[in-house]
């Protein structure tokens, strides 16, 4: 890797010193769920007293002047009264998708003026409905004329989505068609089962990019919440006392989020190092062996669903409800309803696919929920975070063929580099 290293030290001065106007950019967008907002990566704004996965990612994300060429920024979640609205239609009152969108917009727009070309790497990370949002925008700058001017600017579109639910039935469905630019990697919680909670599985773009056809599902253990730092063993933030254990899930992810992102497909993008316990995204922790990482990567995955997890943890999330209603699928009509007594043990709900309903593929709410999360008749949706092929996780073989496995900040791929193992693994977050 040593001419990768000399390589890179000359491309970084070239990339600090040089001129700004002629370098590709990346701009990273996160979109935060319902009620969140920006300032909870900081415990005591959080409302379940941990730092929230997305803002954490945002707020130690490098850019600006402390990283060439790169952008970031957040776009708080609705407000709750704003949720109340079936439609989240703007028209109606208050802050709804075309609002988000358009906070989104003015994001990029100042960036499209610093290159050439299709020259803008333009990464989306979100939660819940946050993360409808990512798709959302997605499809606008691909589809609305209004955006042909980003559009022309944009070379790639990245969408990392953590559990996204519309919990809105009039929502057009063609906004979960992803266009051929974009990759998406998206998880979803199989342990939630509040009302209208049903996540969205988009369609994957009929000609996606041959060079890096990133789209992916994953299942992990835990409610809505769990994924993104909730550890109250409710899954929400309230009924229930917190568990250190349940942690596991959210840190797992931000070790995936943080390789994904590291990437060359993504940009580049880099964090902050910080030793705080609550915000440390390195993993790594100074070793530099990829055999020993990937079993160190194996037991962080194995940890979110083994002891001493109490066995009760994950199914005791089933009772409880933001909207004191439960949903689930029943296997043997196989159609969402409300969930009462055992049945709110059945698989979550979930929008599978939603254009399959009809002839076009574009037009047409997404309706009601289709699918169940888990389909024990056709094992889909999206395999567990933990399933094996041929002896190896997955989401392991995932992270080395589009992550980036390589943090010394010399803008190299593992596998781009040809090595196997022994890698020199430093500065991704310092």
């Amino acid at each position: 890797m040593k001419r990768a290293i000399i390589f890179s030290t000359i491309l970084s001065a070239f990339l600090m010193t040089g001129n700004a106007r002629a370098a590709d950019q990346t701009v990273t967008i996160y979109f935060c769920g319902t009620t969140m907002n920006s300032a909870m990566w900081q415990p005591g704004s959080s409302p379940f007293g941990r730092p929230e996965t997305v803002a954490t990612l945002h707020h130690l994300q490098k850019a600006g002047t402390e990283y060439a060429n790169h952008h970031k920024g957040i776009v708080d979640g609705i407000l709750l009264i704003d949720a109340l609205n079936p439609t989240l239609e703007d028209d109606l009152g208050g802050r709804g998708w075309n609002a988000i969108l358009a906070e989104a917009v003015a994001i990029v727009e100042p960036v499209l003026g610093d290159c050439a070309g299709k020259c803008i790497t333009l990464n989306l990370v979100g939660f819940s409905r946050g993360a409808v949002s990512t798709m959302h925008m997605a499809h606008a700058l691909s589809n609305n004329t209004d955006y042909a001017h980003i559009k022309n600017k944009i070379k790639k579109i990245n969408i990392l989505a953590f559990d996204p639910v519309p919990g809105d039935a009039i929502m057009k469905a063609g906004i979960f068609n992803l266009p051929p630019n974009v990759a998406y990697l998206g998880f979803y919680s199989v342990d939630e089962r509040t009302v209208l909670f049903a996540p969205v599985f988009p369609n994957p773009p009929l000609a996606s990019d041959p060079a890096d056809p990133l789209i992916a599902f994953y299942t992990v253990p835990g409610s809505h919440e769990t994924m993104v730092g909730n550890t109250l063993v409710s899954g929400k933030h309230f009924g229930a006392h917190d568990d250190d254990n349940l942690d596991h899930v959210s840190r797992t992810l931000k070790i995936i989020a943080t390789e994904i992102m590291g990437s060359s497909g993504w940009g580049h993008v880099r964090f902050y190092l910080s030793y705080d316990p609550l915000y440390n995204l390195d993993w790594y922790a100074g070793e530099t062996d990829i055999d020993v990482l990937r079993q160190r990567f194996v037991d962080k995955v194995n940890a979110m669903y083994a002891s001493p997890l109490p066995a009760n943890y994950y199914p005791g999330m089933h009772i409880y409800s933001y909207f004191i209603f439960l949903e689930s699928w029943y296997l043997d009509e196989k159609f969402c309803f409300l969930a009462v007594g055992g049945a709110r043990h059945y698989p979550r709900c979930a929008f599978f696919r939603p254009y399959w309903f009809y002839d076009d593929g574009y037009s047409g709410p997404v309706g009601f929920a289709d699918w169940a999360i888990i389909n024990y008749e056709y094992s889909v949706p999206a395999p567990q975070l933990r399933v094996t092929s041929n002896g190896s996780y997955d989401i392991w073989e995932l992270i080395a063929k589009h992550g980036s496995l390589d943090v010394d900040a010399d803008f190299f791929d593992y596998r781009s580099t040809g090595n196997g193992s022994n890698l020199v693994i430093y500065g991704l977050f310092a």
